[in-house]
């Protein structure tokens, strides 16, 4: 792509609303004490993170949300699959037991803050 392309694409993205930097993909259900799973995508060969993106992500994982960086759609299927079936990566450590499929157990105190998937399904 050119510049003039990529010129052209920025600023049809900008009068879209989109912010630069803001990952690509985002998936709002809690899972492993996250409030929810944001990716970027990357071309398998020759991606990299920009400042902008680099940014974005330090502050969505400060804000307590999983953040992955995927070179190819097979490496984001995985992380996608891992995270929602409760054995994300956290730290090493499997989440699948600290919540259920839906959400937060029966009892548990809902968070103040991060989506409320389960609410949002009722809702709509």
């Amino acid at each position: 792509m050119n510049r003039t392309a990529n010129a052209a694409e920025a600023a049809r993205f900008k009068a879209e609303g989109v912010k630069a930097g803001v990952p690509d993909l985002f998936l709002p259900v809690p899972r492993c004490e996250k409030h929810g799973l944001w990716i970027e995508m990357k071309r398998r060969e020759g991606g990299r993170v920009s400042e902008h993106q680099s940014e974005w992500i330090q502050q969505l994982l400060a804000q307590g949300y999983a953040v992955e960086v995927c070179y190819g759609w097979e490496e984001a299927s995985k992380v996608l699959l891992g995270y929602l079936s409760g054995t994300y990566d956290t730290s090493s450590v499997s989440c699948a037991d600290t919540f259920p499929s839906r959400g937060r157990q029966k009892g548990q105190p809902k968070k103040k803050h991060g989506f409320d998937f389960d609410r949002w399904m009722e809702e709509n």
